[in-house]
């Protein structure tokens, strides 16, 4: 705990406001959903199925993920779960899972429900917007802008943005791509690809789509 502390300090955090929490103990390691050990759910299904296996005779709480995430924590043994996450300005949220020292079969775990706005990533997973997953095809739509730089090389140099947001817009190499994106500098289009969601330094959250597709969506 003083360890934890101690980093918090150190990186400017502070505490997260936790909107619901739900602890219990499972003597059957077979119940054990398969969890990193400080990990996130962001969507009613993954919350669901952690729910069922671990609190089978009660009804699933509703959770509105696009606005909410729940936070996951594990220790062995019949054990109770030490879990505080902190948040720095930049909305990079980090906790750390300890535990009661218990022996015994099965493990301890916790659920913990904290608000999704202003937060890019837990412990170091980014956090993709409401209705969006890394690695999902996507379609938007806004302004074109080309040959951008920024510190670090944090960027593809390509970006569209959207009413969503800004995303960078990355061709991989294709020459006819990136002719075209030049040609659409400061116009709308219609942009489709694969989302990359990726941690940046300078940048807290990078959303790049790996472009399949561009069009002139000028009115």
């Amino acid at each position: 705990m003083h360890a934890f502390l101690l980093a918090a300090v150190l990186v400017a955090t502070k505490p997260v406001d936790v909107i619901d929490r739900w602890d219990g103990m499972i003597a059957e390691e077979t119940a054990k959903t398969v969890v990193g050990p400080g990990d996130f759910v962001a969507d009613a299904n993954s919350f669901a199925s952690f729910w069922k296996a671990w609190r089978p005779s009660e009804a699933v709480p509703s959770v509105d993920f696009a606005s909410d995430l729940v936070l996951v924590g594990i220790v062995p043994g019949p054990n109770r779960v030490l879990l505080e996450p902190v948040v720095d300005d930049a909305g990079r949220v980090s906790f750390m899972v300890g535990g009661t020292k218990r022996g015994g079969p099965g493990f301890g775990y916790a659920l913990v429900r904290i608000r999704r706005a202003g937060v890019m990533s837990v412990n170091d997973k980014p956090i993709a917007a409401a209705g969006e997953a890394d690695g999902t095809n996507v379609k938007v739509i806004g302004v074109v802008r080309t040959g951008l730089v920024a510190v670090g090389g944090e960027t593809t140099g390509m970006t569209i943005t959207t009413d969503s947001g800004t995303y960078e817009l990355d061709t991989h190499g294709d020459v006819d791509l990136a002719r075209r994106l030049q040609q659409l500098d400061g116009k709308r289009a219609a942009a489709e690809g694969r989302l990359s969601i990726k941690i940046g330094v300078e940048v807290s959250q990078r959303r790049i789509i790996e472009v399949s597709r561009i069009a002139s969506s000028e009115k």
